[in-house]
């Protein structure tokens, strides 16, 4: 298992799955729109799988950031 510090470093990632643990919440929302970012920009698929509490606050910011062709490469689980 390949273990990242940073954001910066999933540019790495050209398969596999992320294990991201956090404690402040708006941090992690920012790194997660980073990693979409990053993953659209090299033209992945993205799968989030997330707890129910998050998925609103995830759901709402994606929606603002990113465009409806965009979106239809990310799913929310």
């Amino acid at each position: 298992m390949k273990t990242i510090n940073s954001i910066s470093s999933s540019k790495k990632f050209d398969k596999g799955h992320v294990f991201y643990r956090f404690e402040d919440k708006q941090f992690y929302i920012n790194n997660l729109m980073s990693f979409i970012k990053n993953g659209l920009e090299s033209k992945q698929r993205i799968l989030i799988i997330e707890n129910m509490r998050a998925l609103p606050l995830i759901k709402a910011t994606i929606d603002k950031k990113f465009i409806h062709k965009q979106k239809e490469s990310i799913r929310l689980v």
